[in-house]
C-alpha cells in the first residue's frame, strides 16, 4: 500500500493515489505534527504544544489517544509506533511533499547548468497547492508555515533569475508584477522587475519602479536602496545594460559570410564537442590564414542552441608582432565581467579569478572560444572544471601540453583543397563570374595556394574594383614580388607579400598611408579618434576603404584591428611615423586625463605636456563613457607605455583611479615600473608618489618586501625635502605596511609620524586619517587607550567633513576596542554602527572587515547565532574580493 502526505496546502494524505477523509482539524494536525518529523519520536508534551498551542483542554490526553488510533485506521500500513509517552511515525521521507520540496531546491542549487536546475526549481514549485498547513494557526505552525514560505520565496527569486540569465525577461514580467505587489519592500523582487521591464523596452516603467520602491523603504522604513539596487537604476538610467542579459553573454563575432568545404573538420569537432567528456577541447591549429578562426566560428554558429547559456570570446593575440600576447588574467577578469560580476567582486589573484570562472561555468552550457592562442599556458587558467561548458581554441602551434596534459583533441588545418578553395570565391562572386574565365580563376586559386585569407582578399579587389577582370587580377598576382617571408608552421609555406601588395597598391594615397602607420600601431585594435589622432585628420572614408579591401576589420561599431600577418606587412610599408605616434600617445595620455579628472576630480592635478597639434582628445562627459572608455582601450594603454617616454608618467598617474575601482593591480604595477625611470628627473612630490604607488600596488598582490623597498626609498627623497605632507604620506603608508606584516608597534610607531607631520600643515582630512590610523595600530598593539583617544579625534574631524567612509572605519576602531576590553554591548552597537556606515557609502572592501569585526562582537555579547551570521557573511565578502588568507581565518571560526 502507498501512502503519500501532503502538507503544502491543506493537510491530506493519499492512500494508494486516493485522498483519504481525515477526519477533524485537529486530527489532521497531529497528523502533520508527526509525519514532519519521520521516524523522530515526538512526544506528547511536543505534541500537544504543536496542536493545541495555548488552549490545552483537561481532556487532552485522551483526545491525542483517540485521534492516533483513528489515524493508524485511516492510514492501514502506515506504522504510528507509541512507546515511552511518544509516538513515531516511520515512512520515506519522499512520501512528505514537504520534504520532496527541500530535496528539489537541493538538487536545483547543485544542478551542472541552468536547464536542470530550472527543471528541478519548476518540479519543486508544482507541489504547493496553497497556504502551507491551511488552517493550523498555533503558533509552532505559524513558524513553520512561515519557514517554507520564506524557502518557496527564495526558490521563486532563483528560478525567475534562471529565467532572465536566459533572456525570458517578457515571460516573467506579469509574475513580478504580482511578486512586486505582494513584496513591496522587497529589494531583489525590485531589481527583478526593473531587469524584466528594460529588457522588455520598458526603461521608463523600470525607472518608476525604481523610484516607486525608493519612497517606500523611506516612508515606511525610513531607509534607502541597497547599493545593487541603486547601481541597478543608475545602470538603466545611463542605458548601460546591453540588449540581453550581462551574465548570459554573446560574445562570438559575426558569422563567416562565406564558407565552403572543411566537412571531415567539421564533423571532427562535432564529434569530440559531443561527446561525454565533462571538458572537450578542440585545438585547432594551422598556419596564420588557413581558416582556424573562419573554420571556428562557422561551427559555432551551427550550434548556437547547444550553448544556451551563451558564448565568451577572446582574442589571446599570441602571434601578433607589436604586441605581448595577452595574459590570462586579463581575459579571466573580461570573462568574469561578461558573466555578469561586477568589478570590486573579482579577486585581483589569478588563481583565484580562475577559481571563481570554474564555479561560475559549473551550472552554465556555455561555449568559449579562445583564438590565436600562443601557447597552454595562456589555455589552462581559461578552462572550466566540471559542467556541460566547451572550449574551442585556435592556435599556430599544436598546443601539445594542451593535448596531453588536458585530453585536447588536436585538428590541424591545411590549406583547402583547389574546390574548396574555388567555392569560396564563388561565394564572394557568385558562379557565373567565376566560369567566365576559367583561366583567370585557375592562375588565381594558384597564386593563393588555398588560404583563406588570400581568397579572401582577391574576392574584395574583384568586388570594390568591379571594372577589373579575374584575368587582370590574376596578372597582378604574377607580377608581384615576393614582400613577406614564407610562414612555416610545419603544415605548409605561404607567401602573403604578394597577395596583398597589389591590394595596398589599390588603395589612394592616404588609404596607403594610414595602412602603413596602422603597422606601427603597437595596441591590439584602434578607435576612430585614435587613428585620427595617429593620421592627424579625419579618418573615416579611410577605414572604410581599407575595410572593403579586407585589410582591417571593424569588430565592434567604431573601433578596428588587423589580422596580425597583414599588420606585419603593413609594418613593413615605408612612413614617417615618428610624429604620428607622438599624436597617439598624446590621445591616450590627455584622453586618460579628462577621464581621470571625471572619476577623481578631488585628487590633486598634475601638471600635463601640450599635446601635439592634430591630436583628438575624446570628450567623456559622465562616470559610465569615463569607465566604457578605460574598459575598451585598457589593453592599449598598458600597450603604448613603451613609446610614451617620459609621457608614461602621466599615463601611470591618469590610469590610476580605474585600476584601483577595478582592482587591476597588476596593470596599475606594470604602468608605474615603466614610470619610475622618469620620475627621478622630476620633483620631490613626483618621485615619492611613484614609489609610494608602485609599493601600493605590490602590498595589493601580497609582495610585502618590494613594497617596503619602494617606500624606503619614498622615504629618503621625502626627508631630504621640505615637504612635511609629502613626508607624512610616506610614513602613512609605511605604516600600513608594517600593519600586513604584524609589525604593530613600527605601524603605530610610523602612523604617530605622519600625524606629527601633518599637524604642521592645514590639510585638516590628512590629520584626522592620521589619528584614525594611529588609534587603529594602537588598537591592534593593544595600547587600548591611546586607540580610543586617537580615535575619538578622528570621528570628530570625519563628521565635520562628511567623509564618510573614514568614519565608518574609524567607529569601528572603537567597537574593536570596546570588544577587546569586555564592553562586549557597546561593541555591538559600535558595529553595527560601522556596518550601517559603510553600507551607505558602498565601500565593499572595508564593509567586509566590520562586518567580521561585528561578528565577533556578537559571539562575546552571547548572541552565537546572529554572530555566525555575520562571520558567514563577511566570508562571502572576502572570497569574492580575492582576500584569500583573511576569508580562511574567518572560516576557520566558523
Amino acid at each position: 500500500m502507498g501512502v503519500e502526505f501532503e502538507v503544502l496546502g491543506e493537510i491530506r494524505a493519499r492512500v494508494d493515489g486516493v485522498v483519504a477523509d481525515l477526519g477533524a482539524a485537529r486530527q489532521r494536525a497531529v497528523l502533520a505534527a508527526l509525519v514532519l518529523e519521520p521516524g523522530r519520536p515526538v512526544t506528547v508534551d511536543q505534541l500537544v504544544d504543536r496542536v493545541w498551542g495555548d488552549h490545552v483542554p483537561g481532556t487532552v490526553l485522551t483526545s491525542v489517544r483517540s485521534y492516533v488510533s483513528k489515524l493508524r485506521t485511516i492510514l492501514r500500513g502506515v506504522d504510528i509506533v507509541g512507546r515511552a509517552g511518544a509516538y513515531t511515525v516511520d515512512y520515506e521521507p519522499r512520501a512528505l511533499d514537504a520534504h520532496r520540496f527541500t530535496a528539489l531546491l537541493t538538487e536545483a542549487r547543485q544542478a551542472a547548468d541552468d536547464v536542470a536546475a530550472a527543471q528541478a526549481y519548476r518540479a519543486a514549485l508544482q507541489l504547493w497547492r496553497g497556504e502551507p498547513f491551511a488552517g493550523l494557526e498555533t503558533p509552532w505552525f505559524a513558524g513553520r508555515r512561515h519557514a517554507v514560505v520564506v524557502a518557496r520565496h527564495t526558490a521563486v527569486l532563483d528560478h525567475i533569475d534562471i529565467q532572465l540569465r536566459r533572456g525570458a525577461h517578457a515571460e516573467v514580467l506579469p509574475e513580478l508584477l504580482e511578486l512586486g505587489r505582494q513584496h513591496p519592500h522587497d529589494e531583489r523582487v525590485a531589481g527583478q522587475l526593473m531587469l524584466a521591464l528594460y529588457h522588455s523596452g520598458r526603461q521608463a516603467e523600470a525607472l518608476d519602479e525604481f523610484d516607486r520602491t525608493r519612497r517606500r523603504l523611506a516612508d515606511e522604513l525610513g531607509t534607502d536602496p541597497g547599493p545593487e539596487l541603486a547601481r541597478l537604476h543608475e545602470r538603466i538610467l545611463r542605458a548601460e545594460l546591453p540588449t540581453a542579459v550581462s551574465s548570459v553573454p554573446r560574445q562570438l563575432p559575426a558569422r563567416p559570410q562565406v564558407f565552403a568545404g572543411r566537412l571531415r573538420e567539421l564533423d571532427a569537432l562535432a564529434a569530440h564537442l559531443d561527446g561525454r567528456s565533462t571538458v572537450v577541447i578542440s585545438a585547432i591549429g594551422g598556419v596564420g590564414g588557413v581558416g582556424k578562426t573562419w573554420l571556428a566560428l562557422h561551427w559555432a554558429h551551427q550550434r548556437l542552441d547547444a550553448f544556451p547559456d551563451g558564448q565568451l570570446y577572446a582574442n589571446l593575440r599570441g602571434f601578433d608582432p607589436r604586441t605581448e600576447p595577452v595574459r590570462p588574467e586579463v581575459v579571466l577578469r573580461a570573462f568574469l565581467e561578461a558573466l555578469g560580476l561586477e568589478p570590486d567582486a573579482i579577486p585581483v589573484d589569478a588563481d583565484a579569478q580562475a577559481s571563481l570562472f570554474r564555479s561560475e561555468l559549473a551550472r552554465r552550457r556555455m561555449l568559449i572560444v579562445l583564438d590565436n592562442a600562443r601557447d597552454a599556458g595562456q589555455i589552462v587558467p581559461l578552462l572550466p572544471g566540471a559542467g556541460p561548458s566547451r572550449v574551442v581554441v585556435t592556435s599556430r602551434n599544436r598546443l601539445a601540453a594542451l593535448v596531453s596534459g588536458h585530453g585536447a583533441y588536436p585538428l590541424t588545418l591545411d590549406v583547402l583543397d583547389r574546390a574548396d578553395a574555388r567555392a569560396v570565391l564563388v561565394g564572394h562572386l557568385g558562379e557565373r563570374r567565376v566560369a567566365a574565365e576559367p583561366d583567370a580563376v585557375a592562375a588565381v586559386l594558384d597564386y593563393c595556394a588555398g588560404l583563406p585569407l588570400a581568397l579572401g582578399v582577391v574576392a574584395a579587389r574583384a568586388l570594390v574594383q568591379s571594372e577589373l577582370s579575374l584575368g587582370a587580377l590574376a596578372d597582378e598576382l604574377r607580377d608581384e614580388q615576393a614582400r613577406l617571408d614564407a610562414v612555416d608552421t610545419g603544415d605548409t609555406d605561404v607567401n602573403l607579400r604578394a597577395v596583398l601588395s597589389w591590394s595596398v597598391r589599390a588603395l589612394s594615397a592616404n588609404a596607403r598611408k594610414l595602412f602603413a602607420l596602422l603597422g606601427q600601431v603597437p595596441g591590439a585594435d584602434i578607435a576612430v579618434p585614435a587613428a585620427e589622432s595617429l593620421f592627424g585628420a579625419p579618418v573615416r572614408d579611410l577605414l572604410d576603404e581599407l575595410e572593403h579591401a579586407h585589410l582591417v576589420s571593424q569588430h565592434v561599431p567604431g573601433r578596428y584591428r588587423m589580422h596580425d600577418l597583414v599588420k606585419l606587412y603593413a609594418a613593413e610599408q615605408p612612413v614617417a611615423a615618428e610624429q604620428a605616434l607622438d599624436r597617439l600617445v598624446d590621445h591616450y595620455v590627455h584622453t586618460a586625463h579628462a577621464g581621470e579628472r571625471g572619476l577623481f576630480p578631488e585628487r590633486r592635478d598634475i601638471e600635463m605636456p601640450q599635446a601635439a597639434p592634430g591630436t583628438v582628445v575624446e570628450d567623456l562627459r559622465d562616470t559610465p563613457a569615463i569607465m566604457a572608455w578605460f574598459h575598451a582601450e585598457e589593453e592599449n594603454l598598458l600597450a603604448i607605455a613603451p613609446s610614451a617616454g617620459s609621457r608614461v608618467w602621466q599615463l601611470a598617474f591618469c590610469t590610476t583611479t580605474f585600476h584601483t575601482r577595478t582592482s587591476k593591480y597588476t596593470d596599475r604595477l606594470e604602468l608605474w615600473l615603466a614610470a619610475l625611470p622618469h620620475a627621478d628627473d622630476m620633483d620631490v612630490r613626483t618621485l615619492t608618489l611613484s614609489h609610494r604607488s608602485v609599493a601600493d600596488a605590490y602590498a595589493h598582490l601580497d609582495r610585502h618586501d618590494e613594497a617596503m623597498h619602494h617606500l624606503h626609498r619614498a622615504l629618503a627623497a621625502a626627508e631630504a625635502s621640505d615637504d612635511r605632507i609629502v613626508e607624512g604620506h610616506v610614513h602613512y603608508g609605511i605604516s600600513a605596511a608594517y600593519e600586513q606584516r604584524g609589525d604593530y608597534e613600527s605601524a603605530v610607531k610610523h602612523s604617530a609620524e605622519a600625524l606629527r607631520l601633518y599637524s604642521t600643515t592645514t590639510n585638516q582630512l590628512a590629520i584626522g586619517q592620521a589619528h584614525a590610523a594611529v588609534g587603529w595600530h594602537s588598537a591592534l598593539a593593544e595600547r587600548y587607550e591611546d586607540a580610543r583617544e586617537h580615535t575619538e579625534r578622528a570621528i570628530d574631524m570625519f563628521t565635520q567633513l562628511n567623509a564618510m567612509q573614514s568614519l565608518g572605519c574609524a567607529v569601528d576602531t572603537l567597537g574593536l576596542v570596546a570588544n577587546k576590553t569586555g564592553d562586549h554591548a557597546r561593541a555591538v552597537e559600535l558595529g553595527r554602527e560601522a556596518v550601517r556606515i559603510l553600507r551607505e557609502a558602498g565601500d565593499t572592501a572595508r564593509g567586509a572587515d566590520v562586518t567580521l569585526h561585528l561578528g565577533e562582537a556578537l559571539i562575546a555579547a552571547g548572541d552565537v547565532e546572529a554572530g555566525r551570521a555575520a562571520l558567514v557573511q563577511a566570508h562571502e565578502m572576502l572570497v569574492s574580493q580575492g582576500r584569500t588568507t583573511e576569508a580562511e581565518r574567518v572560516a576557520t571560526l566558523l
